[in-house]
Protein backbone atom coordinates (compact mmCIF):
# COMPACT_ATOMS: atom_id res chain seq x y z
CA UNK A 1 0.00 0.00 0.00
CA UNK A 2 1.34 3.42 -0.92
CA UNK A 3 2.00 6.31 1.80
CA UNK A 4 -0.26 9.11 2.49
CA UNK A 5 2.26 11.34 1.07
CA UNK A 6 2.25 9.38 -2.16
CA UNK A 7 -1.65 9.17 -1.91
CA UNK A 8 -1.60 12.96 -1.76
CA UNK A 9 0.49 14.12 -4.64
CA UNK A 10 -1.05 11.77 -6.86
CA UNK A 11 -4.58 13.51 -5.70
CA UNK A 12 -3.31 17.04 -6.54
CA UNK A 13 -2.39 15.35 -9.71
CA UNK A 14 -5.13 13.07 -11.12
CA UNK A 15 -7.00 14.85 -13.58
CA UNK A 16 -9.95 12.42 -15.35
CA UNK A 17 -13.16 14.56 -15.97
CA UNK A 18 -15.31 12.49 -13.83
CA UNK A 19 -13.08 12.85 -10.68
CA UNK A 20 -12.94 8.93 -10.22
CA UNK A 21 -9.58 8.54 -9.40
CA UNK A 22 -9.66 11.33 -6.94
CA UNK A 23 -12.93 10.30 -5.36
CA UNK A 24 -10.83 6.87 -4.56
CA UNK A 25 -7.71 8.55 -3.38
CA UNK A 26 -9.31 10.47 -1.04
CA UNK A 27 -11.07 7.29 0.68
CA UNK A 28 -7.07 5.82 1.47
CA UNK A 29 -6.39 8.88 2.96
CA UNK A 30 -6.47 9.80 6.65
CA UNK A 31 -8.58 12.65 8.02
CA UNK A 32 -5.74 15.35 8.17
CA UNK A 33 -4.62 14.68 4.55
CA UNK A 34 -7.84 14.58 2.91
CA UNK A 35 -8.96 17.48 5.26
CA UNK A 36 -8.45 20.45 2.91
CA UNK A 37 -10.20 18.59 -0.04
CA UNK A 38 -13.26 17.91 1.77
CA UNK A 39 -16.26 20.53 2.50
CA UNK A 40 -16.12 22.40 5.61
CA UNK A 41 -19.73 21.60 6.86
CA UNK A 42 -18.56 18.01 6.68
CA UNK A 43 -15.17 18.59 8.45
CA UNK A 44 -16.91 20.27 11.19
CA UNK A 45 -19.07 16.95 11.72
CA UNK A 46 -16.01 14.98 11.67
CA UNK A 47 -14.04 17.17 14.18
CA UNK A 48 -17.30 17.70 16.41
CA UNK A 49 -17.83 13.69 16.52
CA UNK A 50 -20.64 13.50 14.32
CA UNK A 51 -19.64 11.94 11.81
CA UNK A 52 -16.98 9.10 11.53
CA UNK A 53 -14.08 9.27 8.58
CA UNK A 54 -13.02 5.81 7.77
CA UNK A 55 -10.06 5.18 5.44
CA UNK A 56 -9.71 2.59 3.25
CA UNK A 57 -7.34 -0.09 3.49
CA UNK A 58 -7.97 -3.12 1.47
CA UNK A 59 -7.53 -1.46 -2.78
CA UNK A 60 -7.52 -5.64 -3.70
CA UNK A 61 -10.72 -6.03 -1.74
CA UNK A 62 -12.33 -2.84 -3.83
CA UNK A 63 -11.06 -4.91 -7.07
CA UNK A 64 -12.54 -8.18 -6.38
CA UNK A 65 -15.83 -6.51 -5.14
CA UNK A 66 -16.17 -4.24 -8.63
CA UNK A 67 -14.69 -6.19 -11.34
CA UNK A 68 -18.39 -8.21 -11.73
CA UNK A 69 -19.90 -5.13 -12.31
CA UNK A 70 -17.61 -3.35 -14.44
CA UNK A 71 -17.94 -6.38 -17.12
CA UNK A 72 -21.25 -5.79 -17.27
CA UNK A 73 -20.59 -2.46 -17.92
CA UNK A 74 -18.29 -3.77 -20.91
CA UNK A 75 -20.35 -6.70 -22.21
CA UNK A 76 -22.85 -4.19 -22.47
CA UNK A 77 -21.09 -2.08 -24.55
CA UNK A 78 -21.65 1.43 -22.07
CA UNK A 79 -18.72 3.43 -23.02
CA UNK A 80 -18.57 6.09 -20.36
CA UNK A 81 -19.70 3.64 -17.61
CA UNK A 82 -17.13 0.72 -18.99
CA UNK A 83 -14.61 3.69 -18.69
CA UNK A 84 -14.95 5.47 -15.74
CA UNK A 85 -14.74 1.29 -14.36
CA UNK A 86 -10.94 1.14 -15.41
CA UNK A 87 -10.32 4.69 -13.75
CA UNK A 88 -11.06 2.93 -10.74
CA UNK A 89 -9.17 0.10 -11.45
CA UNK A 90 -6.18 2.05 -12.21
CA UNK A 91 -6.24 4.05 -8.77
CA UNK A 92 -6.47 0.90 -7.01
CA UNK A 93 -4.34 -1.01 -8.78
CA UNK A 94 -1.94 1.50 -8.63
CA UNK A 95 -2.57 1.70 -4.36
CA UNK A 96 -2.13 -2.23 -4.21
CA UNK A 97 0.47 -3.76 -6.92
CA UNK A 98 3.25 -1.21 -8.31
CA UNK A 99 4.72 -3.50 -10.61
CA UNK A 100 1.16 -5.01 -11.87
CA UNK A 101 -0.02 -1.09 -12.17
CA UNK A 102 2.60 -1.24 -14.61
CA UNK A 103 2.08 -4.43 -16.32
CA UNK A 104 -1.53 -3.41 -16.63
CA UNK A 105 -1.16 0.34 -17.12
CA UNK A 106 -0.91 -0.01 -21.54
CA UNK A 107 -4.30 -1.88 -21.63
CA UNK A 108 -6.08 0.29 -19.28
CA UNK A 109 -4.97 3.17 -20.96
CA UNK A 110 -5.46 1.83 -25.23
CA UNK A 111 -8.95 1.15 -24.24
CA UNK A 112 -9.78 -0.88 -26.59
CA UNK A 113 -13.35 -3.34 -26.61
CA UNK A 114 -14.56 -1.09 -23.90
CA UNK A 115 -11.76 -2.17 -21.37
CA UNK A 116 -12.30 -6.11 -21.61
CA UNK A 117 -8.64 -7.15 -22.41
CA UNK A 118 -7.88 -5.04 -19.24
CA UNK A 119 -10.72 -6.39 -17.40
CA UNK A 120 -9.43 -10.09 -18.31
CA UNK A 121 -5.70 -9.15 -17.23
CA UNK A 122 -6.78 -7.73 -13.83
CA UNK A 123 -9.35 -11.11 -13.75
CA UNK A 124 -6.22 -13.23 -13.97
CA UNK A 125 -3.69 -11.07 -11.58
CA UNK A 126 -6.25 -11.34 -8.81
CA UNK A 127 -7.85 -14.70 -9.50
CA UNK A 128 -11.03 -13.78 -10.31
CA UNK A 129 -13.59 -16.24 -11.83
CA UNK A 130 -16.97 -14.69 -13.20
CA UNK A 131 -19.76 -17.42 -12.32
Amino acid sequence: MRTQQEILARFEKADDFFGTQKGDLISYMEFEFAKPYLKEDYVKKVEAGEEVWEVSTDPKKKILEYLDFAYGKAEDERGLSAARSLLHFKTWIWLDDEDFYNEVLPLIENYTDYGIPALDKISEHYGFVRV
